[in-house]
């Protein structure tokens, strides 16, 4: 008995350990938190993925075979038998075409893009595929589903074109960045497509951007601000035996920023020996870009970097002083790789990679940090801001290669020599994290009335695994009824605008607008109500309802005022209580003002555009 008590306790503990913030997570691929699904007989290991709306996981894995290789799985770790043959999906245009797959992204109907290179007649060019949420090639996309781009003209074999980042843009056009060989040396290579494939011409130079900095240079990371600025970094070998960090912000034409370090990119690690490198970047709510990677430590180790950079490229002095940051595990000689950055809506930003500390300098284990929003480590994470975690035996290596942030876990994808016999194998695992963003975060919504249909526009600021809108309708702001819904873009940490259009208003009369928001788990919660009046006679006055009101203040705004209308409420002192701004083509808009926080009494309510501006009364109860 003593024993078999013994034996449960330790099974208690082992579970409660695992399901620690920063610990593998139990209930992923149960009781391991890990899944490992080896491609290939030689070395394969996953390079980019990402978390559909319905919570299932894309990675695009990396095999010696040379094909493009997709797997999903399910919440639990287990492979999709819904996508391609038993959750994995393996292409190549023809018996000859080799090709990789480096980097998946998703587009706002669930259709999925990967990107790579292929082997285009002499060389390889940039290389891009889009399949149906089944893992079925989407012959609708491209050329039978296939994209390749020539970036440099290059027709020799010296060409060597490969995407490794991909992002999709809020209208679902794509940007792609890798690099370009040019028959001597690699340069930075970034090209625009729309939804369907197709080079976005008016982007770059016809569509592409070639960006020869110093010897090899390559693109390592990819992201867009809520302003559509494209941000790329990547890596320099400036004199053949250190590599330099390169930081560039271009704008949504493809032109490098003027704003952005005087329209100039911004050089990282220039002034020190030994490597700086960066590997990841994201974009924070506010625009302010964070970098990942490594720099040099003392005795010839390496260690994480870290740096955030404003939006004019300098230093943010509210990160680590306006320094760079340099994480060492243990504060001792050891070496540590940052591979990838994710902020939190909470503004925490996560860094994994892998470390060499807790085992010996001959293999690695993968590494998370938490830290605050100020560069500080995160105690609540893993008491002190690190966690580690090997997978593999205690003498060979785990690499962490790429990452994803969904609900409560992190999902780290990269490779393992888990058998322990030197060959590498794709691993896929999840680890807790304590913070759970809201689903969404409506920034905007709107109704527009038209002369015979209602124009209903919203925006998010933040979107995790949303799923869907449901768009509802009432007569009586009581008993609604759906009419449509629009798809979510699902994960989101930029502005993403939607719109839908009711035909078919009743009329006259007042509809009654609401959005039901659903997220991939089956929760859900409403938007604000939007009211849109149909009359026999045309208001040109702003109308204001109910009044008096004790909450959301309804407001209808008639034709005539276009561009931004500034919504003011003013007491009777004059001064202002409360401040809203509206984006108008001229139409009439409907909105409503959330008054509940304010005292009771008289308020007035302005609306100004330009030189024209309305006012109306109501009572605040």
């Amino acid at each position: 008995m003593k024993q078999l008590t013994a034996m449960l306790a330790s099974l208690l503990l082992f579970m409660y350990t695992n399901a620690q913030v920063g610990g593998l997570d139990p209930s992923f691929k149960n009781p391991d938190g890990f899944v490992i699904n080896p491609q290939s007989a030689g070395d394969d290991y996953g390079n980019s993925m990402i978390v559909q709306n319905d919570g299932k996981i894309l990675v695009a894995v990396v095999v010696p075979e040379q094909y493009f290789k997709v797997l999903r799985y399910k919440l639990d770790g287990s492979l999709d038998g819904g996508f391609g043959t038993g959750g994995v999906v393996t292409i190549r245009q023809g018996a000859t075409s080799t090709a990789q797959s480096y980097a998946v992204a998703l587009q706002s109907n669930g259709k999925i893009i990967v990107g790579g290179y292929t082997w285009s007649a002499v060389n390889n060019d940039f290389a891009l595929v889009r399949l149906n949420t089944d893992g079925s090639v989407d012959g609708s996309f491209g050329t039978n589903g296939w994209v390749y781009t020539n970036m440099k003209g290059v027709t020799t074999a010296d060409g060597n074109d490969q995407i490794r980042k991909l992002v999709v843009l809020p209208d679902n056009s794509i940007i792609a960045a890798g690099f370009a060989h040019n028959t001597q040396d690699k340069d930075m290579a970034i090209a625009k497509y729309d939804a369907d494939g197709a080079l976005v011409t008016g982007f770059g130079v016809n569509g592409k951007i070639v960006l020869d900095v110093n010897n090899d240079d390559v693109v390592t990371g990819l992201a867009v601000t809520s302003t559509g600025k494209i941000v790329v970094v990547g890596n320099t070998n400036d004199n053949g035996t250190d590599k330099d960090i390169t930081l560039a912000q271009y704008t949504s034409a493809g032109t490098l920023d003027p704003g952005f370090n005087g329209g100039n990119i911004r050089r990282l690690g220039t002034g020190s020996a030994g490597n700086y490198e960066a590997h990841g970047v994201a974009v924070q709510s506010d625009n302010k870009i964070v970098i990942t990677g490594l720099m040099p430590a003392p005795s010839s180790s390496k260690n994480i970097y870290v740096a955030r950079i404003l939006q004019d490229g300098s230093f943010d002095p509210d990160f680590n002083g306006g320094a760079e940051l340099s994480i060492n595990y243990a504060s001792g000689i050891s070496n540590e790789e940052g591979r990838t950055v994710m902020v939190q809506a909470n503004g925490k930003i996560i860094i994994t990679g892998y470390t060499d500390a807790t085992s010996s300098p001959s293999h690695y284990d993968l590494l998370l940090v938490r830290l605050n929003t100020d560069g500080s480590p995160d105690t609540n994470f893993d008491t002190d801001g690190k966690a580690t975690t090997g997978i593999s035996t205690s003498l060979t290596s785990d690499f962490t290669v790429a990452s994803a942030l969904s609900g409560q876990r992190i999902y780290i994808t990269g490779s393992t020599d888990y058998s322990g016999t030197s060959t590498m194998d794709f691993f896929v695992a999840a680890f807790v994290n304590d913070f759970t963003t809201l689903p969404i975060v409506l920034s905007d919504f709107v109704a527009q009335k038209l002369t015979t249909a209602v124009n209903l526009k919203w925006q998010t600021s933040s979107e995790e695994n949303v799923k869907r809108f449901v768009i509802e309708r009432s007569t009586d702001g009581k008993t609604y009824k759906a009419i449509g819904q629009v798809a979510a873009v699902g994960n989101s940490s930029t502005k993403q605008s939607y719109n839908f259009v009711d035909n078919s208003p009743f009329m006259p009369s007042t509809n009654f607008y609401r959005l039901l928001m659903q997220d991939a788990d089956g929760g859900s919660k409403y938007s604000k109500i939007l009211t849109v009046k149909f009359s026999s006679e045309l208001s040109a006055n702003m109308q204001v309802s109910p009044n008096p009101t004790s909450g959301n203040l309804q407001v209808q705004l008639p034709d005539g005022l276009k561009g931004i209308i500034n919504l003011q409420v003013f007491d009777l002192n004059g001064r202002i209580v409360k401040t809203q701004n509206l984006s108008s083509d001229g139409n009439a808009l409907s909105t409503s003002i959330d008054v509940n926080g304010l005292p009771n009494g008289l308020y007035i309510l302005k609306a100004q555009s330009g030189s024209t501006s309305l006012t109306s009364r109501f009572i605040k109860k």
